[in-house]
């Protein structure tokens, strides 16, 4: 498989209808989305277009020119995931992840692909990039921005633009694990001054913290 053929971006355009990919304006993109066992679906973030028309959505390959109008939308009723469906027009060259892995394990490595922020927007060179990494945890999430589902902690940090990338076994490309989603931020160490305040007594105060983010992914088969 190649990733270029499987994953995309998600757009938003005002300039887009069905059947014609021509656009006259710069769309702006979102995030990350993939192609799920046909060439018209794909998966992704919800939170990618939560502030966007969802009637405004298309997708972009790099491998192939103009937009893919969005035309149904299917949000996941709790976890970050949404279905995104085009229209069965110019499919050639999209490679869809056959199906789920469902049978994961703390430790198990990982690949995720998608099109981080600051190779998106910078100069010279694709702007995806491959990630590796492992699962350090699988459990329930209620994350802040109002998801719950079961998720994988990984042990690198999802960066902005990776949202709704998809994760897979590198000795298995086919089938997809998880969907990178938000990161999780943690405490590393603290380093606490003490000083005398103006009654005598011992005052405590953080002088320095060191914080780590760990990406969360959305685990599919559940």
């Amino acid at each position: 498989m190649k990733p270029l053929s499987t994953v995309a971006l998600v757009c938003h355009s005002t300039d887009v209808s069905p059947g014609d990919f021509t656009v006259t304006k710069q769309p702006t993109v979102l995030g990350t989305c993939f192609a799920f066992r046909y060439p018209t679906t794909f998966l992704t973030a919800r939170h990618v277009f939560r502030r966007v028309n969802p009637q405004e959505l298309a997708i972009s390959f790099l491998t192939t020119p103009g937009l893919r109008p969005v035309v149904e939308v299917h949000a996941h009723p709790s976890a970050d995931l949404a279905v995104l469906k085009t229209a069965d027009v110019n499919t050639a060259g999209i490679e869809p992840f056959w199906d789920v892995v469902s049978n994961l394990s703390i430790g198990e490595e990982f690949f995720a692909y998608g099109f981080p922020e600051d190779l998106l927007f910078g100069s010279g060179g694709s702007p995806a990039r491959l990630f590796t990494g492992h699962y350090q945890r699988f459990f329930d999430f209620d994350s802040p921005h109002h998801y719950r589902y079961v998720a994988g902690e990984m042990s690198i940090p999802c960066p902005a633009g990776l949202s709704g990338g998809p994760l897979f076994r590198p000795g298995a490309a086919v089938m997809v694990t998880a969907m990178a989603a938000e990161n999780l931020e943690t405490s590393l160490w603290k380093e606490v001054e003490e000083t005398e305040g103006p009654d005598g007594r011992p005052v405590r105060k953080i002088a320095g913290e060191g914080r780590v983010n760990y990406g969360i992914a959305v685990i599919l088969a559940e």
